[in-house]
């Protein structure tokens, strides 16, 4: 099933969001070079996609449970390949000031007419000082990506499904939904996650990793990369995941070698396509994190499904 729906905004019960809109389908998809007026929240549900940020337009690989946030004015470009894929988008400004284009600038509230509104116009005036703050509490260099964040999912859903329903109060519960998801992300870019130099690095890592797993990888390859010592590169890694390279190295290759267990391929194949040197080393790896051979997971799953 292919489904694409954009939502686009400001209308005046939700003048912050610029557009919203959920996509699940299996064709090529891109989106060309653009930017938005205020943040702009990319959840991979599952499948994946690539984001280009410019200038340098280095690709940030975003794969299923990750959320990529893009600055305001930050001009970049999505590209979705021919695997199955969906997620939502969302764009929010947080400004005082909203712009609905460059040359249009207005106060949030002047949407709502004080002379006809004035309980909602005051409302209005209190959440959007709310909106403003906690805008001006996320840091964002330019675009953040949060690898393995599932806790956003549910926020996002609830905030789609709110607007979309067009039901009483529905201002009150998308406005809620938003604060609510605005403020995991401010606790989340917040201190190590911070899109500061070092984070960059750690985070081009875990993008070349989960990239580039079936591949040989090494630590140094990585390092060079990123222009830091390995040793240094290392350290915060460990720091900033709580887990090492070679950890988080092995974490996907399993998790790769199990979405293809699933379909029957054989355990050499798996263990070729996955990235391990032998049906021997991949076998030991499998039954060491898993708890169960490759064979026996490949049974089980058919069992479960039949």
């Amino acid at each position: 099933m292919r489904r694409f729906t954009c939502i686009d905004y400001p209308i005046p019960e939700l003048p912050h969001i610029t557009h919203l809109g959920y996509c699940d389908h299996q064709t090529d998809r891109r989106f060309g070079i653009h930017y938005h007026l205020g943040f702009e929240l990319i959840f991979i549900k599952r499948g994946r996609a690539e984001v280009r940020v410019l200038p340098d337009r280095r690709p940030v690989h975003c794969f299923g449970d990750d959320l990529l946030v893009t600055s305001p004015r930050v001009e970049h470009e999505l590209l979705i390949g021919d695997s199955e894929v969906e997620y939502y988008v969302i764009g929010v400004q947080t400004d005082a000031l909203l712009g609905v284009s460059d040359d249009h600038i207005f106060a949030p509230h002047s949407l709502i007419q004080r002379s006809r509104n004035p309980v909602r116009y005051l409302e209005a005036e209190a959440k959007f000082k709310a909106l403003e703050e906690l805008g001006e509490a996320l840091v964002v260099d330019r675009f953040v990506l949060i690898s393995r964040a599932p806790e956003f999912l549910n926020p996002l859903q609830a905030l789609y499904a709110e607007a979309r329903l067009k039901l009483p109060w529905r201002e009150y519960a998308v406005f809620g939904h938003l604060l609510l998801l605005l403020s995991m992300l401010q606790r989340r870019t917040e201190g190590t996650v911070r899109t500061t130099l070092r984070s960059r690095a750690v985070a081009y890592a875990l993008e070349f990793i989960r990239a580039h797993a079936p591949e040989p990888v090494e630590l140094n390859q990585v390092a060079g990369l990123t222009g830091l010592h390995p040793a240094h590169l290392s350290r915060m890694i460990r720091r900033e995941t709580g887990h090492t390279f070679s950890e988080i190295l092995l974490e996907e290759r399993i998790r790769r070698a199990k979405n293809m267990l699933i379909t029957g391929a054989s355990v050499g194949s798996v263990a070729a396509a996955s990235g391990f040197a032998s049906i021997h080393s991949f076998s030991r790896a499998f039954s060491r994190v898993t708890g169960v051979s490759p064979s026996r997971y490949r049974g089980s799953v058919a069992v479960g499904s039949a």
